[in-house]
């Protein structure tokens, strides 16, 4: 199965942090504008296919104080400071778009 689309990011130290609440590191993800056209169709599906199923993602509010809401995971894939993000595509079929 292809990927439903791909953009690379690296992992760089955060050599302008100014209070002690900003991250240590930063993630640029590169997109051409093809490939961020493929992304936005497959968060869609995606976002989608979540309500479909009835899936869900924890959002936190702080160490272990968390909500259940409508939403999905994806995986990206790293190598040192640098991977990328690309899923597999979606079987569209049982969508309803």
């Amino acid at each position: 199965m292809a990927n439903a689309f791909t953009a690379r990011f690296r992992i760089v130290e955060n050599t302008k942090r100014d209070n002690d609440k900003a991250p240590d590191r930063k993630m640029p993800i590169d997109f051409t504008v093809d490939e961020a056209r493929k992304a936005s169709e497959y968060l869609l599906s995606m976002a989608a296919k979540a309500e479909q199923e009835g899936t869900t993602v924890r959002v936190y509010r702080g160490k272990d104080s968390f909500d259940e809401v409508p939403g999905f995971t994806t995986w990206g894939s790293l190598w040192g400071d640098a991977g990328s993000w690309s899923p597999m595509q979606l079987d569209n079929a049982d969508l309803p778009f």
